[in-house]
């Protein structure tokens, strides 16, 4: 992997990073640099300060921000990039146990939902944050004593004659386990001994755990690294089944007339038919319509033809702004549009009658209790 792909596509958490004092916190994650639109980036940033936790401090200065706040931030702002391959120095690094437990659980989320691979290094691993991790990887001087799924680990151990101890945390224990002890020569001489040896022990008899930790990871190659295959925008999701089955009945049967008076439940029909009655009748579009601002459609070429009330203008489309109205609004010959589609009065009540019937259904949600269940799970 050459250093821009790595910049590109990946993202690197350092143990340590200086923010610029004065930002908010909103206003540091919006200034990252991306290539997505400002109005993207705005959601984006909405939807990575609800997934780390930082949406109460959204306004509040990088300089007063707790050390789990910062850390948190330092993690976004990689986030807000969609990396492939997200690398974190330590990220739980004199953090206290909740907001240890905090972090390495919105990690675990983030790998799930943004299908983020995730890679981070920990120096005193809590036995709470056993189910968050998939996979581990244990080094001693550069020799794996143990890679593979973080279940399969205990199995493993137990095979090679290592059985973690009752009410002893396995993450931990395995960790002093690949570690050299060097309190004395005769302990760092043993300790030494032991490590080669599960090194060697894990060349021979951990193949099938080291399988097993790639089972169900799809590897990433060159090519989808540099085309961003497995990943989903921000925002945009994967399509669901009920948006891909009314793609293909709208592409196949067309748009049916029981869509048309569906539109009629909506209050968008009613105010945008006041509003084009408004502009397209008025004094200025009574005459024949320009082709454009400079050229009028006196000095073009008759390609398409216009008929309104017997009237033909071979040189617009429109004669006038009505001839559109008739066009946009008619679906069959016996529409009155402009008595009835088209009534001003009508229009513009049933678009404020919507409005204050959201207004009082709005209100009536708010006096009715909610129920016991529903509570429950606020509480939670």
């Amino acid at each position: 992997m050459t250093l821009s792909l790595f910049q590109q596509r990946c993202g690197y958490v350092t143990h340590k990073c200086d923010l610029i004092p004065g930002l908010t916190v909103e206003q540091t994650l919006f200034y990252t640099p991306t290539k997505i639109s400002t109005y993207l980036k705005r959601s984006k940033v909405k939807q990575v300060m609800a997934d780390l936790a930082l949406s109460q401090v959204a306004n509040r200065c990088t300089e007063y921000l707790t050390q789990s706040e910062y850390r948190r931030l330092m993690i976004g702002i990689q986030l807000i990039k969609d990396p492939v391959i997200l690398l974190l120095d330590e990220p739980t690094w004199d953090l206290d146990p909740l907001n240890t437990y905090l972090v390495v659980s919105i990690l675990s989320n983030a790998s799930k939902k943004y299908g983020t691979a995730i890679i981070l290094t920990m120096e005193k691993p809590r036995s709470d944050v056993f189910p968050f991790l998939e996979r581990v990887l244990y080094l001693c001087l550069g020799d794996v004593v143990y890679t593979g799924g973080t279940r399969q680990m205990l199995e493993y151990f137990n095979a090679i004659g290592f059985p973690c101890p009752q009410l002893e945390n396995p993450l931990m224990y395995y960790l002093c386990l690949s570690t050299v002890d060097r309190r004395s020569r005769e302990r760092f001489l043993e300790s030494n001994n032991q490590i080669a040896a599960l090194v060697e022990k894990f060349k021979i008899e951990g193949g099938l755990y080291r399988k097993t930790s790639l089972a169900g990871n799809h590897a990433m190659d060159h090519s989808t690294l540099m085309g961003h295959g497995n990943k989903i925008p921000l925002l945009h999701g994967k399509p669901s089944s009920f948006q891909v089955g009314w793609l293909l009945y709208v592409s196949i049967k067309g748009l049916q007339d029981w869509l048309f008076y569906l539109t009629y439940a909506t209050q968008v029909r009613y105010s945008s038919a006041f509003l084009n009655k408004k502009v397209f009748l008025s004094s200025a579009l009574l005459e024949t319509l320009p082709y454009d601002s400079k050229i009028n459609c006196t000095n073009i070429s008759p390609i398409e033809t216009s008929t309104f009330n017997s009237l033909t203008d071979p040189y617009c489309r429109y004669a006038q702004g009505q001839s559109y109205l008739t066009e946009r609004y008619t679906r069959g010959p016996t529409d009155l549009i402009f008595s009835e589609i088209l009534d001003e009065e009508k229009n513009i009540g049933i678009t404020f009658a919507f409005t204050v019937g959201f207004i009082v259904f709005n209100l009536f949600l708010c006096l009715i209790p909610l129920p016991a269940f529903v509570k429950a799970k606020f509480r939670e």
